[in-house]
């Protein structure tokens, strides 16, 4: 569910760049990695729970679960903003969808703790 957090989180990236683009995964890419009971809205819901938000700019429907360096160069992506991936240690430690960004030179990385759904892509 969008909540005030996911606000205070578009704020701080939206602050990091000039423009916002929200990334805004498939129902099933959620569901392979969140588990069976996700996600509680559908994507066409989610989608429009951030575009009401005053913060962001864009929104990329079926967002990969990878940030790869491809989507980075494509987008013009400088920053990548991203809450929580999972809610399990064991499986955040299993899966990295940001290291590509994390680990080279073409975008910088900023990691924020709010139970997010989705990834937090910004533009400079």
């Amino acid at each position: 569910m969008f909540h005030c957090g996911h606000v205070d989180l578009l704020r701080k990236a939206k602050n990091l760049g000039d423009l916002l683009i929200v990334g805004v995964h498939a129902d099933a890419v959620v569901n392979k990695h969140r588990g069976s009971n996700y996600p509680i809205m559908n994507m066409q819901e989610r989608v429009l729970s951030v575009l009401g938000c005053r913060y962001v700019d864009d929104v990329l429907l079926d967002a990969p679960w990878q940030v790869t360096r491809e989507m980075i160069a494509t987008l013009r992506l400088s920053v990548v903003v991203r809450g929580t991936v999972c809610d399990t240690v064991r499986r955040a430690a299993a899966e990295d969808p940001h290291s590509v960004p994390r680990h080279g030179r073409s975008a910088k990385v900023h990691l924020w703790q709010y139970g997010l759904l989705w990834n937090k892509l910004c533009n400079n």
